[in-house]
């Protein structure tokens, strides 16, 4: 009987957006999250609106593979997500948060890294 998983490659845009569901779950008590929710010119990867608002902040999650973190954000802004928002009346701070994976090697010899950019607008 097989205990583990198949050794795969995990290095795309739709790992990322795994990760993120993984993370909803843990936050789904205080979150809605939507995938490819239509959002102002196009589709955010994903959308998590607090069920209620106050110290939880509304996010827009960009998903990247080799490009940049400051690339996923830009496309939040370009592309006006945040008028998914608009639905809820919402106003106030929204978390924009863009996610890059590099699938190149690292200087130290490692597979890929991660990096991301977080920023705080207010609608």
């Amino acid at each position: 009987m097989r205990t583990c998983a198949p050794t795969r490659t995990f290095n795309d845009e739709a790992t990322l957006a795994d990760v993120m569901r993984f993370a909803y779950i843990a936050a789904q008590s205080e979150y809605g999250i939507e995938s490819e929710a239509q959002a102002g010119k196009g589709y955010a990867d994903l959308i998590f609106m607090p069920y209620t608002t106050g110290e939880r902040l509304p996010m827009v999650v960009e998903l990247k593979y080799n490009k940049t973190a400051d690339e996923a954000i830009g496309q939040i802004e370009k592309r006006h997500y945040v008028k998914y928002f608009d639905k809820f009346s919402y106003k106030g701070d929204i978390l924009f948060v863009g996610i890059n994976y590099d699938s190149g090697k690292g200087k130290d010899g490692s597979d890929g890294t991660y990096t991301v950019r977080f920023e705080t607008v207010k609608i």
